[in-house]
């Protein structure tokens, strides 16, 4: 089907975006998300956008995106924004694993990485640009994080690598589009750490799978520096790639949710339903790591108990079709033996972490009441 004008505006003109109608029959409804909650960019590795729209309209082929971008910045919608359009392919970003069924996806015409070797060469001004004023559009109407504006190499580890080293996610996020550090130099943990184990702890912590198998390392390496590193694609992992990605995984992916409250100023039924609702807030914020925690517990104050929460929060992200966009770690005193931690993995929790239990433990272990390895023998006995 040939390409139509939306909203009567001239395709000739870039200023205010006009978007042509070129629709794709290749998409479905969405499959456990209610909207979208993530944009994922590509390029189209064709010689011209032409060939692109025609593949991406083929039934056969099987593929389509939302929207497409050509070299001089004019835009094609092919799929609607709530439709499931077919582009992601096998992919994942935290605990999302129907990437299609949360995401909207851009195509940007271009040529690829090719056969020659070397980088893809750069995207031309207008076509980014026109996504630019694209993303401003697509993330006011869903409320989209820009921490959730994503490359296919980043949820497709190893099996995809557009949009490449090229393209200028400093820019997107200098806009507001995107995330990016400037971190040079590894702090705290990261800086004790060799930079392969740091990398690799806090890229899962931003969302990314390593793949498995002997490849699985380097790949997740060279997604992470294509993204936040690109002149150092292809290198060894290096302290700055370390410090930066640690970086965006203290500034992005989790949201501490606190347990307590003040009896004289709410009650436990309105502490549950604001502990819900504050993890709703978190996982439309982008956040995709939900700590619930009893830790700050003080004098005056009661907590909601961590399977209560634990239950509330996962039934309340459920059916606001949230669920499959963060994980829950519950850090709670209450848990002391297996089967309480048992019981918070079969109310939703994705992790536990009983730091009473592990309190507890170090203590006995510091005052000899149990025995420790031989680099614990030294320590100080308790009286």
């Amino acid at each position: 089907m040939g390409p139509t004008s939306a909203s009567g505006k001239s395709a000739g003109r870039r200023d205010d975006l006009a978007i042509v109608d070129f629709p794709s029959p290749n998409h479905g409804p969405r499959r456990g998300a209610q909207a979208p909650s993530m944009v994922v960019l590509h390029y189209t590795a064709m010689a011209s956008a032409a060939l692109a729209l025609a593949r991406l309209c083929s039934e056969e082929a099987e593929v389509s995106c939302h929207y497409l971008i050509d070299e001089t910045g004019q835009v094609f919608r092919l799929v609607s924004e709530i439709r499931r359009a077919w582009h992601a392919g096998a992919a994942a970003w935290g605990s999302i694993e129907d990437v299609n069924s949360h995401s909207l996806g851009i195509e940007l015409a271009h040529p690829g990485h090719g056969d020659g070797g070397g980088g893809p060469p750069p995207f031309p001004e207008a076509q980014i640009a026109a996504l630019e004023r694209l993303l401003a559009a697509i993330r006011l109407r869903w409320g989209i994080p820009a921490a959730r504006v994503l490359g296919h190499s980043d949820i497709a580890v190893g099996r995809k690598i557009d949009p490449g080293e090229s393209f200028p996610w400093a820019r997107l996020a200098a806009r507001g589009h995107a995330v990016w550090s400037e971190a040079e130099i590894p702090q705290g943990m990261t800086a004790m750490l060799p930079p392969e184990a740091s990398i690799a702890i806090n890229a899962l912590k931003l969302g990314y799978r390593m793949p498995e198998g002997d490849a699985g390392w380097p790949d997740l390496l060279r997604a992470l520096q294509m993204r936040f590193a690109p002149e150092e694609t292809g290198a060894a992992a290096s302290p700055r790639l370390a410090a930066r990605i640690a970086d965006l995984a203290e500034r992005y992916p989790k949201a501490l949710i606190d347990l307590s409250y003040g009896p004289s100023q709410k009650s436990l039924k309105q502490a549950v339903a604001d502990v819900a609702t504050a993890a709703e807030e978190a996982v439309r914020s982008g956040k995709v790591i939900l700590i619930l925690s009893d830790r700050k517990l003080e004098p005056g104050l009661l907590s909601v108990h961590s399977l209560l929460a634990t239950g509330a929060v996962h039934h309340h992200l459920i059916k606001q079709g949230l669920r499959c966009s963060a994980n829950l770690v519950i850090e709670s005193g209450t848990a002391r033996d297996s089967h309480q931690m048992a019981c918070l993995f079969g109310f939703g929790a994705t992790a536990v972490y009983p730091y009473m239990s592990f309190a507890v433990l170090s203590d006995m272990l510091a005052c000899g009441e149990i025995l420790g390895d031989e680099q614990n023998s030294g320590r100080p006995q308790c009286e």
